[in-house]
């Protein structure tokens, strides 16, 4: 059975849920002890580290490799998962020499329909969603940024918006 009273602590990366009212939780600790507890919760969230992940794909890849980031843990915002922004644009690059290019000649600059992923990740995850990134884009050389963010320390300034 649910608590009716119960509350619900979110936060940029996911909530947390207490079966007692967080009031109670609070009021059964000693007032010395409420600034240790503070200062621990801003110790961790400065250890959760995010960052944004942007790699450039073919049109015709952009959902498998879309997929397989969400299927290792990026995208992840509060409530959501396999949040992503997708936009579409041209790529142009040279294969050189000594290279197997997916599309384009040796020697010949290729101009290519190509779209941006842009999603979010904490930087413990990043091994894993690099790893996916790789096995599913079909290039021989992977175009992508990673870009640490700030988004954690002014998170309380963006609470989730409820919806009635």
């Amino acid at each position: 059975m649910k608590n009716k009273n119960a509350k619900s602590v979110e936060g940029l990366f996911g909530s947390v849920r207490f079966k007692r009212p967080v009031q109670d939780i609070m009021r059964d600790v000693k007032e010395s002890d409420k600034d240790a507890i503070v200062q621990r919760h801003s110790q961790y969230r400065s250890q959760m580290k995010i960052f944004k992940l942007v790699v450039y794909v073919p049109v015709e890849s952009e959902r498998q490799v879309r997929l397989a980031l969400g299927n290792a843990g990026a995208g992840k915002i509060g409530a959501y998962d396999y949040c992503a922004f997708v936009s579409k644009g041209a790529g142009h690059y040279r294969p050189l020499k000594g290279t197997t290019p997916y599309k384009g000649e040796i020697g010949r600059v290729a101009n290519v329909d190509e779209c941006r992923i842009e999603t979010v990740c904490l930087e413990k995850d990043l091994p894993r969603i690099l790893a996916a990134m790789r096995e599913a884009h079909p290039y021989e050389e992977v175009a992508y940024d990673i870009i640490p963010l700030l988004n954690d320390k002014y998170a309380k300034y963006v609470p989730r918006k409820r919806h009635p």
